[in-house]
């Protein structure tokens, strides 16, 4: 307990750390999920895009999670450059809230632009049942792509993706 006293005994120094946390945490606390509808006249999609930006942050050339539903099938995009992997294929990483890290298998796209994966229902479980927030770790030209992101209003998007035959 001397510890505490010692080095807690001036509030200032504990606003100023309850400040930085805070301030440290304000990427995940302010992004939402981005709804979009496209129709080119052969197919009609809906799609809800996590860019994890905080208030005067540009989204440009960061990586973000796009979840995609097109003749009632979802897909799950990761937007990150030059994933690296075997062929077209390449296994990442995924986490939920603060649980451990599961494997994932994904196909790169051909533009390497990102990856889509190759089990998105099992994602989506996962990530309707997280609390809080995912993160993938992807492999790419660098070493690895590690993008975190918050659950935030996902659950307001799944009936709109149900009455669209893309369920989760």
């Amino acid at each position: 307990m001397k510890i505490w006293n010692k080095k807690f005994r001036n509030p200032l120094l504990v606003i100023g750390l309850v400040f930085a946390l805070l301030l440290s945490s304000q990427t995940m606390a302010f992004a939402e999920w981005e709804y979009n509808e496209f129709d080119d006249g052969f197919d009609k999609s809906i799609l809800i895009l996590m860019v994890p930006t905080g208030p005067g942050q540009s989204a440009v050339g960061q990586p973000f999670t796009q979840i995609n539903c097109t003749k009632k099938k979802i897909y799950v995009y990761v937007w990150v450059e030059y994933a690296d992997g075997i062929g077209w294929n390449g296994t990442g990483k995924v986490k939920f809230d603060s649980g451990a890290a599961k494997n994932f298998n994904y196909t790169i796209l051909r533009n390497f632009d990102g990856i889509i994966l190759k089990d998105p229902k099992t994602f989506m479980k996962n990530l309707v049942a997280a609390k809080r927030s995912f993160s993938f770790k992807i492999p790419n030209i660098d070493g690895y792509a590690v993008l975190d992101s918050p659950k935030s209003d996902l659950m307001k998007y799944r009936p709109i993706f149900a009455k669209a035959g893309c369920a989760f």
